[in-house]
């Protein structure tokens, strides 16, 4: 409401603003979902802190440990889930290659439609990285997309982990066939289970090192033997939606 001076004695008259005609597209809107708002209920709720998952991963913040991160082996690793939808969810080691297996199918039975997940590698020369996989697995052959997803190396004991970030828009963050074990974009990172092998290949689906090698691994081999394969998934309460627990035909980011 505006106010407006009368013609009589000064007096102030409250009148209605005068409606601005809609455009089309606005008129179409508005006939679906009714008048717009100054704040429209949708786009006033977009944003970073509502969906962090819209956006690349970040480098220069870190979530706060929780409670629970040392019993589940997890306090090394839950900084790097800052902005995502895990960052504040309790995580749980879901598969242990040597404890489960070394198979594409030990690995998808323990890991398949418990949502977002992070691989945590140990190679045989000591180095500690892996991939953030906000989509997870469930089997179905997709090739699953997310600007979120990223991969990460601990190159030296203890340290601050570098974190490498989707490139090329969304599309392929993972490939999950029930064949394979864990892969991070045609060729970004690949673990194959059955060899306990793991290639990187960066630069077209997750971007180079700093100083432009295009290898996860700190030795800069295209290949690795791996000692160790960790998932870990976040834990849900009973009747608790997990997102992206199936299949995502038209996925929206």
């Amino acid at each position: 409401m505006k106010f407006f001076i009368s013609n009589n004695d000064n007096e102030i008259e409250d009148k209605p603003t005068p409606k601005v005609d809609e455009d089309p597209v606005e008129k179409l809107f508005s006939f679906f979902w009714g008048e717009k708002e100054d704040s429209p209920a949708g786009l006033a709720r977009f944003g970073r802190d509502k969906y962090p998952e819209q956006y690349p991963c970040t480098k220069t913040e870190w979530a706060s440990l929780l409670p629970s991160d040392r019993a589940n082996r997890f306090e090394q690793y839950r900084p790097m889930l800052a902005r995502t939808m895990m960052e504040k969810r309790e995580m749980k080691l879901r598969y242990d290659a040597n404890s489960h297996g070394w198979s594409a199918a030990s690995f998808h039975s323990k890991v398949d439609k418990l949502g977002a997940s992070l691989m945590i590698l140990e190679t045989v020369d000591g180095q500690i990285c892996g991939g953030y996989n906000p989509k997870g697995w469930v089997s179905y052959g997709e090739y699953r997309s997310s600007i979120a997803a990223f991969l990460f190396s601990f190159d030296v004991s203890n340290s601050t982990p570098l974190k490498l970030e989707k490139v090329g828009g969304k599309g392929l963050a993972v490939i999950d066939e029930p064949e394979s074990g864990p892969k991070f974009g045609a060729d970004s990172l690949l673990v194959n289970l059955s060899t306990k092998m793991a290639s990187s290949k960066l630069g077209s689906y997750y971007e180079r090192r700093p100083d432009e090698t295009n290898s996860l691994f700190k030795s800069r081999k295209a290949q690795m033997k791996l000692k160790s394969c960790l998932i870990f998934t976040g834990v849900y309460e009973d009747g608790e939606e997990i997102p992206f627990s199936d299949a995502e035909p038209f996925a929206l980011y």
